[in-house]
Parts: structure tokens; C-alpha cells; sequence
């Protein structure tokens, strides 16, 4: 399927316009074909977007993700949003991919990254190398995602276009459109979708997990002298694989259940059925 981009590298973004007072360059970089190539892909069939599929057409996290595939919240319903996933692309001899290795590889815009955690390192009075080894190496994804407008009568309790969660990496830097839709509590990060506006809406974040071997610990001026860490330290592939198949297991659960009691969702849980055996087929991961 010949899709306007694919096989390319993405536009190059002169970030430096956001730190100039020149309006017109902000503009331009915000108003960036990316974004129009983002609806372009995501507007088109669902039999076109299925032969580009991230579940049955690779193993390595990479393509279509189908509307209603995840849940974040537990307790509401799957989520009404379709997307795309991104990475640098890596030769299949790369350590990464030999090791199916979490997401497999670095991407373009981890470097504006690096130069943000080296400022909040220094915001925790923390030298600012402090998360260097962190980042080398480290993992990140773009996912291009488009949420469907939802009846305004529809239950918000249990409708959303992503559940209330927290993002499963380090930092998301994102580009949206002007379509209302993003809910989130500033303390604690954590943020939910309800698009209730009766418009289509786009966005793109670029996800930063970090180094997949890099063990996360609490900081070492997080806690007092002597006092025990909150949370055991984890690997940033351990973490992040572990929030990917609760969210993504909870989806299946309740479309393998619907299919089970004859079923409401009709062709979208004929094609689960047809997801899970071409996962057990080609998907070694």
C-alpha cells in the first residue's frame, strides 16, 4: 500500500524557532506538514490501515494500532482511539532487535530530550550529567494518534479516548492540534481523553522510555538518610513491558469475552480472532 511518507526520514523541525521571538517561525514549526501527513494516514480505510498492522505484519511494535485496543483505566470500556507506531529505523542485525530489546532503538528527537532531563536534573539539585547514562541508548517512540469524536450522551465513566493513566516512560513531548480533549491533574500527571467536541482529533507524542538495561531506583535525594526506597528498582524494560500487556491484555480480555457470549462487536471481534492466531503464527516477542 503506498502511503505518502513511508520509507523516508520525517521532516527535519527547526526547534530553535520556539526559543526566538519571531512569531511567523513559531507558526511554522507548529503548522508543520507532519501533522496533516498524521490525518492523511489515519483518514484512510481500515482495509488499507490493517496491511500495515503492528500485530500481524512485524514483530517489533512498529505500524497500525486498531481502534479499541487498549485500556488504560481499568473498569472503563476499550479506548476510542486508532495510531501509528514510530521508531528509528535499525537493520535486524542490531543488538536491539537480536535481543528484542524494548522498542528496539533510539529515535530522532531523543537528543531535545537529553537537554530537558539535564535541566530538571539541576531543578532536583542534581548534577546535570546525572541522567547521561540514562539516555544512552535509550528508547523512544512516536505514535501519531487520532481520536474519533464521542456521542456527547456517551457515560464518561466508562467511555474515553484513553483511560486515566500515567505515560509509561520518562518524558512525552507532544504535538497536538487545536481540538479540545486532554484532562490531567499536574501533581500527580495523570491525564485521560474524553472527546466530546463533535471534531476529529489528532495529536503526535514522542514517547522517551530511556536505556532498556537502565535499572530505575529512587533518587538519592528523594528520601532520608536511612529511610527505605518506596518502590523496588525496576529495569526500564521491565517497566515499560509491564504496563503494555496490562493495557493492552485488558482489551483483548473484554473483546475474547464479548466474542464468547455471542458477541456486540461484530467485525472488530472476527478480527481479534484472526489478530490472535497470526500472533501465535509470526509474533515471537
Amino acid at each position: 500500500m503506498p502511503v505518502a511518507g513511508v520509507g523516508k526520514a520525517p521532516p527535519i523541525l527547526d526547534f530553535s524557532a520556539f526559543y526566538n521571538g519571531d512569531a511567523a517561525a513559531k507558526k511554522k514549526l507548529v503548522d508543520d506538514a507532519i501533522m496533516n501527513r498524521n490525518k492523511k494516514f489515519l483518514d484512510l480505510s481500515l482495509e488499507q490501515k490493517m496491511e500495515i498492522n503492528k500485530d500481524t505484519s512485524n514483530t517489533w511494535n512498529r505500524g497500525y494500532e486498531l481502534l479499541k485496543s487498549q485500556i488504560l483505566e481499568e473498569g472503563t470500556l476499550p479506548e476510542l482511539k486508532e495510531g501509528f507506531y514510530i521508531g528509528d529505523e535499525i537493520p535486524k542485525t542490531h543488538p536491539y532487535f537480536v535481543n528484542k530489546k524494548l522498542n528496539l532503538g533510539p529515535n530522532m528527537v531523543v537528543s531535545l530530550a537529553n537537554d530537558i532531563l539535564k535541566v530538571l536534573a539541576q531543578t532536583l539539585e542534581l548534577p546535570s550529567s546525572y541522567f547521561d547514562d540514562f539516555t544512552t541508548g535509550a528508547v523512544a517512540t512516536m505514535r501519531p494518534l487520532h481520536y474519533p469524536s464521542q456521542p456527547p450522551d456517551s457515560p464518561q465513566k466508562l467511555t474515553r479516548g484513553i483511560g486515566a493513566h500515567t505515560d509509561f516512560g520518562t518524558m512525552t513531548i507532544l504535538l497536538q492540534d487545536t481540538v479540545a480533549g486532554l484532562n490531567y491533574r499536574y501533581i500527580s500527571n495523570t491525564h485521560w481523553v474524553i472527546n466530546q467536541s463533535g471534531e476529529e482529533r489528532y495529536l503526535i507524542p514522542v514517547l522517551l522510555s530511556g536505556n532498556p538495561d537502565y535499572v530505575v531506583e529512587c533518587l538519592p535525594n528523594c528520601r532520608a538518610e536511612g529511610e527505605e526506597a518506596k518502590y523496588a528498582p525496576i529495569t526500564v524494560e521491565q517497566a515499560v513491558l509491564g504496563d503494555y500487556a496490562d493495557s493492552y491484555g485488558r482489551a483483548e480480555k473484554i473483546k475474547k469475552d464479548a466474542a464468547a457470549k455471542g458477541g456486540r462487536e461484530g467485525g472488530l471481534v472476527a478480527l481479534g480472532h484472526v489478530k490472535d492466531k497470526l500472533k501465535k503464527r509470526n509474533i515471537h516477542r
